[in-house]
């Protein structure tokens, strides 16, 4: 690739980046309508306007931008495989297992509006699981892919996809390693499901799945913001993820691990057999 044509794509990517990040920053303001507000259903409306702006925005770029088909960045028709569920099955049941075994910790049975709040958690899931992987599996890898390769993709768009969740705030070195590790391996993972069955509804049913875990909450206090919290204490910032939470724990880490050796175990199969 040319210092042109690398200069070219380095550009392209940064305002996309900046684009997704206006468009996160910016949605929540959709709060300020009097009829909106800032509870419970204007937690819903930005989180929905986000993914109808990512959407429109990176959909209409492949598309009338870069001229090129939907299906060359596996953004698909959306459908479902069993197969993604039992995957996500292992990954979330080991890392519940595990941090059972490994902490000495208590569930925690809350009150109030749970319907509403499953409502909630159900639809922001969604919605950022869609928005994320449109984004970073489907416009981003895509599109640096084609510059260079797929594995220089999947591992730029991974590091990336952590980096930007720093946005959400770290306030010591150790959580910044947390998240950016954490994420980046989760990143890999989603990178290659989507990348094995070709379409990132693989990784979006993974991702909203892992997100949905807020329902059971694992936490180290009590914030009553799900219908279960398993409530634990560790000196182990290594396992809290520190204020960060269990999302960037090792052990979180471990099951997206797992999960990766799946898919790499899949692939070699079938190469095998072919």
């Amino acid at each position: 690739m040319s210092l042109r044509s690398t200069f070219k794509t380095l550009i392209t990517c940064l305002i996309a980046l900046i684009v997704m990040t206006l468009i996160n920053a910016l949605s929540p303001l959709i709060g300020l309508f009097n009829f909106i507000g800032m509870g419970d259903v204007g937690y819903v409306a930005f989180h929905v306007l986000i993914l109808v702006l990512t959407s429109i925005i990176f959909i209409l770029w492949i598309k009338k931008g870069f001229k090129a088909d939907l299906n060359d960045y596996r953004i698909t028709a959306p459908y479902l495989k069993v197969e993604w569920f039992l995957i996500s099955l292992v990954g979330i049941g080991l890392m519940y297992l595990l941090f059972n075994i490994l902490t000495n910790g208590k569930w925690e049975f809350n009150n109030g509006n749970l319907f509403l709040l499953t409502i909630v958690i159900l639809i922001t899931s969604l919605t950022t699981a869609i928005s994320e992987e449109l984004f970073f599996r489907g416009f981003l890898m895509g599109y640096i892919e084609k510059k260079t390769n797929i594995n220089f993709s999947l591992i730029i768009t991974s590091f990336l996809f952590g980096a930007v969740h720093l946005m959400n705030g770290v306030d010591n070195l150790k959580t910044l390693f947390l998240v950016i590790t954490g994420i980046f391996i989760a990143g890999i993972f989603y990178g290659l499901i989507s990348i094995y069955y070709r379409t990132i509804w693989a990784s979006i049913t993974v991702h909203f799945l892992f997100d949905s875990t807020q329902l059971f909450d694992i936490t180290t206090e009590r914030h009553s913001q799900s219908l279960i919290e398993y409530v634990y204490h560790s000196p182990y910032i290594t396992i809290t993820g520190g204020e960060y939470g269990s999302t960037v724990s090792i052990i979180t880490m471990f099951s997206f691990l797992i999960m990766i050796s799946i898919i790499i175990f899949k692939k070699r199969r079938e190469s095998n057999s072919s």
